[in-house]
């Protein structure tokens, strides 16, 4: 996650709030709190409803556990 910021560009699109930047911080808040995080198009009526039902693609990005250290 610490290196996706150099792929960054930030545009206005008019339809989404923050920028990219806000969204990959928010993504890293949620993955230290071992939060799995959902992406999906908001612009769509019945977005939430429609991914849980699996009729409008997202992304699911699950956060890996780092393994603990014995010192």
């Amino acid at each position: 996650m610490n290196s996706i910021g150099q792929y960054i560009e930030e545009k206005e699109n008019g339809l989404g709030t923050g920028g990219m930047t806000s969204k990959i911080n928010a993504i890293k808040i949620c993955f230290e709190k071992d939060i799995t995080v959902y992406i999906v198009n908001g612009s769509k009526q019945n977005f939430i409803e429609d991914s849980l039902n699996g009729t409008i693609p997202f992304t699911k990005l699950i956060p890996i556990k780092k393994p603990e250290s014995n010192n």
